[in-house]
């Protein structure tokens, strides 16, 4: 699956080369597409992912990012993506469970630097998120596979406000973006986040 996630990254990048011209854009809107790691903070995640249960928590993301008074960035989006199960917990005693996180999101940054260096540019902010994560397993009511559905086993929510920093790079016509993200609330469903993407300027 990493050989997928570089070839769609190489793809967007020549697509943002090709599509930029030379007049600065921070006043469209800018579309992105991205991948991201989250790992929850609390010790049962953390004993899951030691014993061997579970891997890394991964998310395909995407959203639209709109760039005002040449110092704030905001962004409305959305994630979905999974946890590995590497192997069945005692209380996951089925096969082909999946773990499955989803959700929307926004949030507003406020650029940390002035303009004079213009290929590096640190936002900090904060938003909120409405998302939850389940737990499902795959039961046949046949031998065929499109008579396959998802039981869920349970769902938590994870939603809830989070503060960020962000990175914008950009050298010559290619850009890129990085998050850092950590969620406030209740300790159990306290989250941070990486995500890198890459801006599609196709709005114009």
């Amino acid at each position: 699956m990493r050989y997928y996630i570089i070839f769609i990254f190489f793809l967007l990048l020549i697509q943002n080369v090709l599509a930029q011209e030379k007049s600065d854009r921070k006043n469209y809107p800018v579309l992105y597409l991205g991948y991201s790691n989250q790992e929850f903070l609390n010790s049962n995640y953390s004993n899951l992912k030691n014993q061997g249960y579970l891997g890394a928590g991964n998310a395909f993301t995407g959203g639209v990012r709109f760039r005002f008074l040449s110092y704030l960035s905001f962004d409305l989006g959305g994630f979905y993506g999974g946890h590995e199960v590497k192997k069945n917990t005692p209380a996951w005693a089925f096969s082909d469970v999946k773990v499955n996180t989803s959700g929307m999101e926004s949030s507003l940054s406020l650029l940390l630097m002035t303009h004079k260096i213009k290929w590096f540019k640190p936002y900090i902010g904060g938003g909120y998120q409405s998302s939850n994560i389940a737990v499902t397993k795959n039961s046949s009511s046949g031998s065929s596979n499109s008579n396959q559905k998802n039981t869920t086993l349970s769902k938590m929510d994870t939603s809830g406000a989070f503060w960020n920093f962000k990175l914008f790079i950009k050298i010559s016509a290619i850009e890129l973006a990085g998050e850092y993200r950590q969620t406030f609330g209740e300790a159990s469903m306290r989250h941070l986040q990486f995500t890198l993407n890459c801006p599609l300027h196709i709005l114009r």
